[in-house]
C-alpha cells in the first residue's frame, strides 16, 4: 500500500520516509559494511593461490590493456589455431568421415 493510498498528512509522510530511510541504513550497517573486506580477502586469497596470474596473465594469453589496476588479456593466435586443430579432428573422428548432411 503505497502512502498516497493511506491518507496521510504532510508530517506523517515525512515521518514515514524518515523512518524507512532509518531502518534502511540499520539494515546496511548490519548486512552489508560487515563485509566491505571481503573482497580484499577473496583478492588476496587468488593472488596467494595464483601468483603470477596477474603479472603474466594464464598460459596461452597476452596482455593487451593495462591501465590503473586493469589488465586484459586476448588469447594468442597459436592458442586458438591449436584449439581449432584440436577441435576438427575431433569434430572428424566423432562424425566417422560422414556429415550431417550426407543423406540429402
Amino acid at each position: 500500500m503505497s502512502a498516497g493510498k493511506m491518507n496521510l498528512r504532510p508530517f506523517e509522510r515525512r515521518l514515514l520516509v524518515g523512518v524507512l530511510v532509518v531502518l534502511l541504513l540499520v539494515v546496511n550497517f548490519v548486512f552489508i559494511w560487515p563485509h566491505f573486506g571481503d573482497w580484499a580477502k577473496t583478492q588476496d586469497r587468488l593472488n596467494k593461490a595464483f601468483p603470477m596470474l596477474y603479472r603474466r596473465g594464464a598460459p596461452g594469453y597476452q596482455l593487451i590493456y593495462d591501465d590503473a589496476g586493469w589488465r586484459l588479456f586476448e588469447r594468442t593466435d597459436a592458442t586458438l589455431a591449436q584449439e581449432a586443430s584440436a577441435v576438427s579432428r575431433t569434430d572428424q573422428g566423432s562424425m566417422g568421415g560422414h556429415h550431417a548432411y550426407s543423406d540429402y
